[in-house]
């Protein structure tokens, strides 16, 4: 319960600054988070553990996001570049003691504080639980053991996960498997309807493809293989960037199934803002394809396909369980097997003539969310 005198406090690895590196997804969460706390909470704090750029020692930095949120960029020690292990030890220990030092300093008895959750944060946090009583929400988006596949350390991180009072979960998966009878949350990705932008007019069936190239994820080469089985009416927009060699196995992938099907298949670069919505409002179709065994599919919601449904396209995706057991579940199109001739087939399928309304879909999940976050803090 938040009283006048506590407050609610969002701490991650957030990054509002280019000087201030940050993953874009977990940024991208984040930023979402905040404006749904704004509306639900009212004021918060946000505290970020991100470093500056080139690991310098910084002090603390305190700034504003918007009129209810203010930052504090957390001070931290400078990183060790050595391959000493023993230095790097030494740097890690003191890293955390800052850190704790900086929490203990911030956050007061029965403050209400949301953590997106990091292997970084658990010894800290651990250790400040064991001085102070605050609420501890954790935010779990993975499990990140899964990931690299580190049955200790995944010990380590499921156990404190199951410390914290109450969630906010990305998956009703990871709810089943974690939560043991608290009080959660999902959110899933951001629920963002985004305005109709004006397009061209086209005589093709545009798909696209918006993610990882990452071959052990899949999700592009599945996409681009499909492309084999699909005809000269369909155009598939690969949009995202890789290293070198993956773009440039990627690209005769593509010329490949191209000169195979007549299915036009473009590998477009990465864009962000009004010009990456553009794109994807320019398509019919946004396909999630990545590799429907990877252990990592097994918990994760992928936040792509919010993006596709809050750009008004139709959704085909791989049948993993998180989206299976989603809200979202009737508005896609699923294939059982990662093979090309099924996600074509899942492709054909689509009858572009049905009435649809994922933009409608986005905005109830986000006022389902609000009252959640009340329920869940006030």
């Amino acid at each position: 319960m938040v009283t006048d005198k506590s407050k609610i406090i969002y701490l991650g690895h957030y990054s509002n600054s280019p000087q201030r590196p940050a993953f874009i997804t977990a940024v991208t969460m984040m930023n979402y988070l905040i404006e749904a706390l704004n509306e639900s909470c009212g004021e918060i704090s946000v505290l970020s553990a991100s470093p500056r750029r080139g690991g310098e020692k910084t002090p603390r930095e305190v700034s504003k996001i918007n009129e209810r949120t203010t930052l504090t960029y957390l001070a931290c020690k400078g990183s060790y570049k050595g391959k000493n292990p023993f230095a790097r030890l030494i740097a890690k220990v003191k890293r955390e003691k800052l850190l704790y030092s900086e929490l203990d300093s911030l956050i007061d008895e029965g403050d209400t504080v949301i953590v997106y959750h990091s292997l970084a944060f658990i010894d800290v946090l651990r250790k400040l639980r064991k001085k102070k009583k605050f609420k501890l929400i954790l935010q779990v988006c993975e499990i990140y053991a899964d990931v690299t596949e580190n049955k200790r350390v995944r010990k380590k991180e499921v156990s404190f996960i199951k410390e914290a009072d109450s969630y906010i979960f990305s998956s009703s998966v990871l709810e089943k498997e974690l939560n043991e009878g608290k009080h959660y949350a999902i959110c899933m990705g951001t629920y963002h309807s985004e305005e109709v932008l004006e397009t061209s007019a086209t005589n093709r069936i545009h798909l696209v493809y918006a993610g990882t190239f990452n071959p052990k994820k899949g999700g592009a080469i599945n996409a681009i293989e499909s492309a084999s089985y699909l005809d000269e009416g369909y155009h598939l927009h690969i949009l995202g960037s890789g290293d070198e060699k993956v773009t440039a196995y990627l690209t005769m992938k593509a010329i490949e199934a191209s000169g195979k099907s007549g299915c036009k298949v473009t590998l477009d670069g990465r864009y962000s803002g009004e010009v990456y919505k553009r794109i994807l409002q320019c398509a019919h179709i946004g396909i999630a394809t990545q590799n429907v065994n990877d252990p990592f599919s097994k918990t994760s919601f992928p936040s792509k396909i919010l993006v596709y449904l809050s750009n008004g396209l139709r959704v085909v995706s791989g049948k993993v369980l998180p989206v299976v057991e989603s809200p979202l579940r009737d508005s896609i199109t699923f294939y059982e097997h990662d093979t090309p001739e099924e996600i074509a087939k899942a492709i054909r399928s689509i009858n572009l003539e049905s009435e649809y309304d994922s933009r409608g879909l986005i905005d109830k999940l986000h006022r389902g969310l609000v009252e959640d976050l009340k329920k869940l803090i006030l």
